[in-house]
């Protein structure tokens, strides 16, 4: 099977988003650890939720994992408990069939793509890496790993911006992810049992849609690396805070100046990647709901993900849990009572579709 038909086979995927990935600045602590999974409003996870979402048609489950609250010493060892508690969330999402995506989510401050914190950085990301890949070497090929989240210069200008390789300091930072990511799979391919062969998922800066596409971004030489990218794609309509002045709530399919960005986007993972047959995963995704416009939301789905089919690419919708506010309105799924309250942007996730492969 070649990389692109396996990753076809994942078909439409969803995050479990702000529950184990939730995190602060703050050190371990025994008596709050567990109080992360709800400290985002968002309930427990439970089977009936994940068993809901895989009836409902998503056959891939990206459970993202902020560990840096969870590390008991300057070894970075992780937590008993917190390990236990996620291993029975990826146990239990592959015992009902799910593809299982795992990762290093929000740990920026301990993972920093600069040349002065290059080691002490792999310090921390190596030490995660290692705990994971001991621990789930024997799984089969439906369990991936993922180095990192979107690794960045947080907090500074640069933090969102296209990398330039020109530029100094952003040139040392995406050398940096490219030795983050070449470690990381050095790490799990020496780890035994079936790492040997899994699929493995990398980033560039900030997983930046433009950053992905610069020829200066090269992913690690492995015939099971996957390129992992987010693209919250037009930002106007998918991702900018309602109310700001470039929001709009309007999506039109048969308007140019509302696809092309997505269009360019796609061809460019095509001409890089996918016609090479370089498997890519969009990790994240979605379109923010803005007070209603779910007929806008459900063309933009529809378009979203039919054009990503088209160039041989399958899509992670980010689900945060959040339904109405000011910014990110990504829910597709009630989690308590385990309703789809949008059945027309449901459709087109979960549509079957065939993919270009190569």
């Amino acid at each position: 099977m070649s990389a692109l038909t396996f990753t076809a086979s994942m078909k439409a995927g969803w995050n479990l988003g702000n529950v184990f990935d939730s995190a602060d600045g703050k050190p371990f602590d025994a008596e709050r650890e567990m109080k992360y999974l709800t400290s985002r409003n968002n309930p427990v996870w439970s089977k009936e939720l994940f068993k809901a979402v895989f009836d409902a048609g998503f056959k891939t489950i990206r459970l993202p994992c902020s560990w840096h609250n969870h590390v008991i010493n300057e070894d970075y060892d992780i937590s008993p408990a917190w390990f236990s508690a996620y291993k029975a969330a990826v146990d239990c999402a592959l015992n009902i069939g799910f593809y299982v995506i795992i990762n290093i989510h929000h740990d920026d401050e301990f993972v920093v793509p600069t040349a002065e914190k290059l080691e002490s950085s792999w310090k921390f990301m190596g030490a995660i890496w290692r705990q994971l890949a001991e621990t789930f070497k024997d799984y089969d090929e439906k369990l991936l790993f993922e180095s990192l989240n979107e690794p960045r210069l947080k907090g500074t200008e640069y933090e969102w911006k296209v990398i330039d390789y020109s530029n100094d300091t952003q040139k040392a930072a995406l050398d940096a992810i490219m030795t983050y990511n070449e470690r990381f799979v050095k790490l799990v391919r020496a780890s035994g049992g079936n790492n040997y062969r899994r699929y493995l998922l990398c980033p560039s800066h900030a997983a930046n849609a433009d950053s992905t596409l610069i020829p200066e971004f090269k992913i690690p030489e492995d015939e099971r690396v996957i390129v992992s990218v987010h693209a919250y794609i037009p930002y106007p309509f998918a991702l900018a805070p309602i109310g700001s002045e470039q929001a709009t709530d309007k999506f039109d399919p048969a308007n140019k100046k509302d696809t092309d960005p997505i269009d360019k986007f796609m061809t460019g993972l095509y001409e890089k990647y996918t016609s090479k047959g370089i498997p890519v995963i969009i990790g994240e995704y979605g379109a923010s709901n803005r007070g209603g416009n779910t007929e806008a939301r459900a063309a933009w789905t529809e378009y979203y993900v039919g054009k990503a089919a088209s160039v041989g690419i399958i899509c992670v919708w980010w689900d945060n849990g959040s339904f109405d506010g000011d910014y990110e309105n990504f829910a597709i799924i009630r989690r308590d009572n385990l309703e789809f309250p949008y059945p027309s942007i449901l459709a087109p996730l979960v549509k079957e579709r065939l993919l270009t492969t190569v």
